[in-house]
């Protein structure tokens, strides 16, 4: 297997990096916005997230059912997803069809945001959040991030709060687009069997014409201190609890270390927690991890069990 690694950077300041592959069978796109819930004001907490849906809803070239049969049309596997620090925009399709699923996706990131679409997705966006409300899990790890990080960005939550959403203008998500969807603050990244040449002309076709902004983030270091969160629920029959601190973030070298450090301790299967936990009955998860952000980092251990073992685990 032959691996060769390219990368270029286009007039207007959109980088573009490849892994090629000649032996692959298929390829795969993604274009990666340093647009997170680190980048938004408190009142437009979840905007992130919710701009990454509006991007299926359609553009001046195509409706949103012309987005979703196109997908399908090249046998697409695609999705996109919004983190703390990034939203992302992939595709994976046969070579053949890898020019349609750039001009595709090139296409979605200059989205119409139409205010009626933007209304209706309102909807959606509160019905998510609902849902994982329900999750004990995911507002215990809310929860955390929140007092872990106090008052800074990484701690706000990734869909917002239900009164961030309701309470979100569409003109405020205009202007966060116009912003932070800037060719100097995007990274296309491609893989498998690509041309690169021939790919940074498709790129270059669905993008160079976009205007930089300049978009910055802010690197502001986050206050974390020592402290302890108690959360209860009737309702919940299980006992779950989370633990934070900090760890290597992803410009530091020592992520590489910390990253077996974490399987050590906690992978899934065969790891420390695993035998002392999982294995002999006294919780039904245990893991310990490491999150790399841009920098700034942490290591994250949970585990859930019967609340009589609560204090054993």
């Amino acid at each position: 297997m032959s691996l060769e690694f390219k990368q270029r950077t286009l007039d207007n300041g959109l980088t573009v990096i490849a892994e090629c592959n000649d032996d692959a069978h298929t390829a795969a796109v993604g274009f990666f916005v340093k647009a997170g819930t680190r980048d938004e004001d408190k009142p437009l907490m979840g905007v992130s997230h919710f701009l990454e849906h509006m991007m299926f809803k359609g553009t001046d070239r195509r409706t949103a059912d012309d987005v979703n049969r196109e997908f399908d049309e090249i046998g697409a596997n695609y999705n996109a997803y919004t983190s703390h620090e990034t939203t992302v925009y992939y595709a994976q399709v046969l070579p053949e069809f890898f020019p349609r699923a750039i001009d595709l996706i090139g296409d979605m990131l200059r989205p119409a945001l139409r205010t009626d679409d933007f209304d209706m997705e309102k909807n959606v966006i509160l019905e998510e959040i609902g849902m994982y409300d329900d999750r004990p899990n995911w507002r215990l790890q809310d929860r955390l991030m929140e007092v872990y990080f106090r008052n800074h960005p990484m701690g706000y939550r990734v869909l917002g709060t239900s009164e961030s959403i309701k309470a979100l203008p569409v003109d405020a998500m205009r202007d966060y687009f116009a912003t932070r969807y800037s060719p100097d603050n995007i990274t296309v990244a491609a893989a498998g069997k690509v041309d690169f040449d021939a790919y940074v002309d498709l790129v270059s076709q669905a993008a160079a014409h976009w205007q930089p902004t300049g978009a910055k983030r802010d690197y502001t270091q986050p206050r974390v201190e020592a402290g302890d969160e108690n959360m209860t629920d009737a309702a919940v029959t299980r006992h779950y609890m989370a633990m934070m601190c900090p760890g290597p973030s992803s410009q530091d070298e020592s992520r590489y270390a910390a990253r077996v450090l974490t399987d050590v301790i906690g992978d899934s299967e065969g790891s420390r927690l695993y035998w002392a936990l999982v294995d002999p009955g006294l919780a039904d998860e245990a893991d310990f991890s490491h999150y790399p952000g841009d920098q700034v980092g942490a290591y994250l251990a949970y585990a859930s069990c019967d609340p009589k073992r609560a204090g054993q685990v």
